[in-house]
C-alpha cells in the first residue's frame, strides 16, 4: 500500500506509534551495548588477574619442580565457571596440564580447536600475554617459564596457559532483558494507539467521509445536496462553505445548458458534427451529428483526448497536433485543417475541422477547446482518382536515377526510360516490343512466370535478378513491379529495377572478409569452425574418422623481430601457399591468426589405428615442406613447426572439445621441445582441465593473498650463510599447495605473472628490510628474487623495481635479479640495454637455470651479469652421466675465464658437494642444506645463529655445513 493511499486514521497513529518505538529501541540499544562494553572491560581485568595470579603459582611450582601442585594449580582454574578449558602448552607445542585431562602430552594443535601458533609463538617470543576477545569467546595466552636449564632455548623453557573463556551465559541474559523490555513498549504502544485511533475516528475521520460522499454525489448528479454541519468546528466551517458554493455552481450549470441546447441545435441543423474537449479532464464530448458522421450508435460517446487522437490516421496525427500546438501558443487565430478520422466501421474519413478556444483561465491557459467537424469524404476521393489518372504517365520520368519498365499484359515492353535502356545497354526503341523475358536468365523466366497470377490480382512484388546486358554481361538487379489495373482488369505492369551490382559484390567481398584471413587468404576461424561442425556432422553419419592438426610456427617471433614485420608477413603467406599445395582439395588450411595455423583433414579412415598414421603422416609432410628454405625479400630463412592433432569425432565431443584437444596436444608438443608431434591424449585434457582450473582460480588467489614466500639459504665452502632466494608458494583452500612449475607458467600465459611477480618482489623486499632491522650477518650479501620474461620485458620494469625497493626502505644492492637463459634469445640487444641500465641503479644480475637454453655464448660477455646459476637438471646426476659433469666444469671454467660468481642449484648429496668443492664451485643452495624455510623459520634456523657466532668471533672452518633441516 502507498503512504498516499493510506486512510488518515490509520497513518497519522502508525506514524506516532512508529517514532516513538524507534526513539525507544534506540535509547534501549545504546544501554545494551554499554553494558557489554562495560562487561568486556571490566572481564578483561579481571581476567588479567586471575592469569597473573595462576601465573606466579605455576612458575613458582615449576621453580621448585613440583610438577603435581602446577597440575592442581591448572585443574583448580576449572571452578571459574567462565573458564572452558584451561590447558599448559609446553616449550614443544604439547599439552602437558589440562583441565581436560585426555588431552595430556598431545599436540596442542590437534586437540585445541581455537588454538594460535601465531599467538603461542607471539607470547612466547616476547614473554608478553596475548588477550584474543572474538565475540563471546576470550583466548588468552600467558607465557610461563617451565625450567630455568641453562644452555635450552627460550622456546624450550618458556610454555604458554591457554585459556578459553566463554561470557554466552551474560550476553543470552542480557539478549532477552532486551527483547523483554522491547515487547513491553510494542504492548504498551500497541494500546495507545488504539486509543488515539479511536479518538482520531470519531471526532475527524466520520464527518470528513461524510463530506467526501457529498461531493462524490455532486459530481455524478445533477441536483444539489447539502453536507450536515457536524464535527469538529473547522470542519463544520468546511461544510457550510461547501454547501454555498454548490448552489452558486447548480445555478450556473442550469442557464449553461439552456446555452449548449440552443447552439448544438443550431450546429447540428447545418449539418456539422461538434467536439468539446475539457482540456482540464481530457474528457471529449462528442455532438449527435459527429457521433452520426462517425458512425457511433447509442447515446453520445464520452471519452479521452488520447482516444480521439488513436482515431486520427497515422500519417496526420504528428502534423495535427504540431498545428494544434501552434494555435494554442497564439501563432494562429484560429486553428483549421484537413485530416482523417477512424470511422467505427474502420475505414477513414477526411474531414475540414476548425476549432477555438471558448475558455481560458485567468492566467491565460487554454481550458476548453470547441471544434466543428465538416465530412467531405466523397470530394477528397474524386480528387484523388483524378490525380492518380494524370500522374500515371509523369512518374515514368520522375525517377530518373532508376530504370523505369512498363509491359502490358502479355510482358512486352511498352515504354522504359531513359535509365533503364542505359542500364542494359540498349537504345529505348530497340527495347520497345520485346519480351521482358528475352533480357532475363532462365531463374528470372520462372520467377515472373509464376508471379504472373499475383500481379492479374493487384498484388504488387519484389524480386532479384540477373539481367543480361545487350554486350552480355550480366547486372545484378532489384525490381519492385506493381499492376496497372483499369476497370478492374489487368493492363500490365510497371516495374522500377535498380542496378544492385556493386551492393552486391561489396557483399561479397563482405562474405570473404568475414570468412577468410586477409593476409593469407586462408578460411578464417569462423569459417573453420562452420566447416568443422560440417564434417563432425557427416562423420557421424558415415563412421569416418577425421584429424584437426594445430600448427604453430617455433620462435616466429624471431624473425618479426629481427627482420621487421613486413618479412614476417611475407613469410606467412609463403607458408599457406606451401601448406595449401600440400594438402587435398577436400582438406581445409586456416589461419588462427599470428603464426598458428589449422588443417581440417576429414575422412581419413574409419578404423582409428590408420586414421592415427595417416595423420601422423600429413603432419610429418608438413614438418618437411616447413623446413625447406624460404626466400624472402633477399633472406634465406628457415623455420621448423610444432603439430597437435586431435581426431574426431570421439564420444560427444563438440567442435569446441575438438579444438581445446588439438591445442592441449601443441601445448604439450611445445612443451617437449618444439618442432615434435603429438596426438590428444587423456592425460593432456586433464592437465589441461588443470590448467583452466588454474588460469580461473590465480585472480582470485592474488586477491585473497593466498600467496606466501619461502626462502632457501645460499652458502659458501664454509658453511657460511652468504643469501638467500625468495620461492613463492600458493596454498589454494581447496587444492592444497600447487606447484610452482604448474601455477608459475599458467600466470605466465594469462599475463598474470606481473602482478604476482610485483607482489613477489615487494613481499622479498619488505623482508628484508625486517631482518636489517633486527641485523644481518655481515657475510649475507644479497636476497635473490626470480623475475618472469614477461615482466623484464614491461617498457618500465626498471622504475617499477627500483620504486618498490625505495619504498621497502632497502638499498638495490641488497638485491639480486635473477632473469632466465631464455630472455636472451629474443631482442638481445634491448635485454642487454636494460641490464646495463639496472646494474647503474645498483641491482646484481645473474643467469638461472644457466645451461638450459639456447643463447648464443659470444654475447654472455657483453651482458652486465655477476653470477651464473647451474640448473639442478645438470647437478641431479652428476655422479652417474658424464655429459653432465662436463657440462658442469665448461661453466664453471666459463664463469671463472669471465669474472663471474657461479652457484649450483639442487644440491642434495654430500657427493655432489664434493665434486663442485673439487672443480672450483663454492657457492651452493639445496635441500642438502636446507629446504625453502618460512621467514620466522629461515631467521631463528639460519640468521640468528650467524649472528650469535659472529658476535663470539668464530665461525665453522672449511668443509662445515650447517646440519641438514
Amino acid at each position: 500500500m502507498k503512504v498516499t493511499s493510506m486512510p488518515l486514521r490509520i497513518m497519522i497513529p502508525l506514524l506516532v506509534f512508529l517514532l516513538v518505538l524507534v526513539f525507544s529501541l534506540f535509547v534501549m540499544s545504546l544501554q545494551y551495548y554499554g553494558d557489554q562494553q562495560n562487561f568486556v572491560a571490566n572481564s578483561e581485568h579481571r581476567i588479567r588477574s586471575i592469569m597473573i595470579q595462576s601465573q606466579r603459582h605455576l612458575e613458582r611450582f615449576f621453580y621448585v619442580d613440583d610438577q603435581i601442585r602446577a597440575e592442581e594449580e591448572v585443574m583448580t582454574l576449572a571452578l571459574v565457571n567462565e573458564i572452558k578449558n584451561a590447558s599448559l602448552v609446553d616449550g614443544d607445542g604439547d599439552v602437558r596440564f589440562s583441565t581436560s585431562r585426555q588431552w595430556k602430552n598431545e599436540s596442542a594443535m590437534k586437540v585445541l580447536e581455537s588454538y594460535s601458533v601465531n599467538h603461542y609463538l607471539y607470547s612466547v617470543s616476547t614473554l608478553r600475554p596475548y588477550i584474543d576477545i572474538s565475540g563471546a569467546h576470550v583466548y588468552v595466552y600467558f607465557p610461563v617459564v617451565l625450567e630455568a636449564s641453562e644452555g635450552k632455548m627460550r622456546s624450550e623453557t618458556v610454555g604458554v596457559l591457554y585459556v578459553e573463556w566463554s561470557f554466552q551465559n551474560y550476553f543470552a541474559n542480557a539478549e532477552s532483558l532486551l527483547i523483554k523490555n522491547v515487547a513491553i513498549v510494542v504492548v504498551a504502544g500497541s494500546i495507545a494507539i488504539l486509543l488515539f485511533s479511536w479518538l482520531l475516528f470519531s471526532v475527524v475521520v466520520i464527518p470528513l467521509k461524510k463530506l467526501h460522499k457529498a461531493v462524490e454525489d455532486a459530481r455524478t448528479s445533477r441536483h444539489h445536496i447539502e453536507v450536515e454541519e457536524t464535527g469538529a468546528n473547522e470542519i463544520a466551517s468546511l461544510s457550510r462553505s461547501y454547501n454555498s458554493m454548490q448552489k452558486k455552481m447548480n445555478s450556473a450549470l442550469s442557464a449553461l445548458r439552456n446555452s449548449e441546447e440552443r447552439w448544438l441545435f443550431a450546429l447540428d441543423s447545418s449539418g456539422d458534427g461538434v467536439a468539446d474537449w475539457d482540456m482540464d479532464t481530457n474528457e471529449v464530448f462528442f455532438s449527435h451529428r459527429l457521433r452520426f458522421l462517425l458512425g457511433f450508435k447509442g447515446e453520445d460517446y464520452l471519452g479521452s483526448y488520447d482516444e480521439w487522437r488513436a482515431l486520427v490516421h497515422d500519417d496526420d496525427r504528428e502534423h495535427t497536433r504540431a498545428e494544434l500546438r501552434r494555435y494554442l501558443r497564439g501563432e494562429t487565430e484560429v486553428f483549421q485543417m484537413e485530416y482523417r478520422i477512424q470511422s467505427n466501421d474502420g475505414k477513414y474519413r477526411w474531414m475540414f475541422v476548425r476549432g477555438k478556444v471558448v475558455e481560458r483561465s485567468p492566467g491565460g491557459r487554454a481550458l476548453r477547446f470547441v471544434s466543428t467537424f465538416t465530412d467531405f469524404t466523397e470530394r477528397k476521393n474524386a480528387e484523388a482518382a483524378l490525380k492518380s489518372s494524370e500522374e500515371e504517365y509523369r512518374y515514368l520520368f520522375e525517377l530518373a536515377q532508376e530504370g523505369i519498365w512498363v509491359v502490358d499484359e502479355h510482358s512486352a515492353t511498352t515504354m522504359v526510360n531513359k535509365s533503364m535502356a542505359k542500364m542494359l545497354g540498349y537504345r529505348r526503341e530497340e527495347m520497345v516490343g520485346k519480351h521482358m523475358f528475352d533480357f532475363m536468365d532462365e531463374r528470372g523466366r520462372v520467377i515472373c512466370e509464376e508471379n504472373l497470377g499475383k500481379r492479374k490480382e493487384g498484388i504488387a512484388e519484389q524480386h532479384d535478378f540477373e539481367l543480361i546486358t545487350k554486350d552480355g554481361r550480366r547486372i545484378y538487379t532489384n525490381m519492385s513491379t506493381a499492376p496497372i489495373i483499369r476497370n478492374g482488369e489487368y493492363q500490365g505492369a510497371i516495374a522500377g529495377v535498380v542496378d544492385i551490382t556493386a551492393r552486391i559484390e561489396a557483399e561479397e567481398i563482405i562474405r570473404r572478409q568475414a570468412n577468410y584471413d586477409p593476409l593469407t587468404d586462408l578460411p578464417n576461424r569462423r569459417m573453420l569452425f562452420d566447416r568443422l561442425e560440417e564434417e563432425l556432422a557427416r562423420s557421424r553419419r558415415h563412421n569416418y574418422i577425421g584429424a584437426v592438426l594445430f600448427v604453430d610456427l617455433d620462435h616466429f617471433k624471431n624473425i618479426n623481430d629481427s627482420l621487421g614485420h613486413p618479412v614476417g608477413d611475407k613469410l606467412l603467406v609463403v607458408i599457406a601457399k606451401r601448406m595449401r599445395d600440400l594438402v587435398r582439395d577436400e582438406d581445409i588450411v586456416a589461419r588462427l591468426g599470428g603464426d598458428e595455423f589449422v588443417v581440417l583433414v576429414p575422412e581419413l579412415d574409419t578404423d582409428s589405428l590408420l586414421a592415427s598414421e595417416a595423420a601422423r603422416t600429413i603432419a610429418k609432410k608438413l614438418q618437411d615442406v616447413l623446413s625447406s628454405t624460404f626466400m624472402v625479400e633477399g633472406h634465406q630463412l628457415h623455420v621448423s613447426c610444432s603439430i597437435g592433432i586431435a581426431l574426431y569425432p570421439q564420444d560427444n565431443d563438440t567442435i569446441h572439445d575438438i579444438f581445446r584437444q588439438a591445442d592441449a596436444a601443441l601445448y604439450r608438443s611445445k612443451e617437449d621441445g618444439r618442432n615434435a608431434i603429438r596426438f590428444f591424449s587423456k592425460d593432456m585434457q586433464v592437465i589441461a582441465e588443470q590448467r583452466m582450473q588454474l588460469q580461473m582460480l590465480l585472480p582470485r588467489a592474488l586477491e585473497q593473498r593466498q600467496f606466501f614466500l619461502q626462502y632457501q639459504p645460499q652458502l659458501d665452502e664454509h658453511g657460511t650463510l652468504i643469501g638467500a632466494e625468495a620461492l613463492v608458494r600458493w596454498n589454494q583452500p581447496t587444492l592444497g599447495l600447487v606447484r610452482p612449475d604448474q601455477f608459475i607458467a599458467v600466470a605466465e600465459e594469462s599475463g598474470l605473472i606481473v602482478p604476482l611477480g610485483d607482489w613477489i618482489a615487494q613481499e622479498a623486499c619488505n623482508q628484508l628490510n625486517e631482518w636489517d632491522a633486527l641485523g644481518l650477518p655481515f657475510d649475507f650479501n644479497r636476497l635473490a628474487i626470480n623475475i618472469s620474461p614477461r615482466q623484464f620485458i614491461l617498457d618500465d620494469f626498471a622504475e617499477r623495481i627500483s620504486t618498490i625497493v625505495r619504498v621497502a626502505g632497502i638499498s638495490p644492492n641488497q638485491i639480486e635479479l635473477e632473469i632466465t637463459e631464455g630472455m636472451l634469445l629474443d631482442n638481445l640487444d634491448v635485454m642487454v640495454k636494460k641490464m646495463k641500465r639496472l646494474k647503474d641503479m645498483g641491482f646484481f644480475l645473474s643467469i638461472d637455470d644457466f645451461g638450459t637454453g639456447y643463447s648464443s655464448l659470444s654475447y654472455l660477455k657483453s651482458l652486465p651479469l655477476s653470477k651464473l646459476k647451474i640448473d639442478q637438471s645438470f647437478i641431479c646426476d652428476i655422479q652417474h652421466d658424464k655429459n653432465d659433469r662436463a657440462i658442469v666444469e665448461t661453466i664453471i671454467s666459463m664463469a671463472k675465464h669471465l669474472d663471474l660468481d657461479v652457484l649450483a642449484e639442487g644440491v642434495e648429496t654430500k657427493e655432489q658437494l664434493k665434486f663442485l668443492v673439487e672443480k672450483g664451485c663454492y657457492k651452493y643452495q639445496g635441500f642438502y642444506f636446507s629446504k625453502p624455510l618460512m621467514p620466522d623459520e629461515f631467521y631463528e634456523l639460519w640468521i640468528k645463529p650467524q649472528l650469535a657466532s659472529q658476535r663470539a668471533g668464530s665461525l665453522g672452518g672449511p668443509g662445515e655445513r650447517p646440519s641438514k633441516h
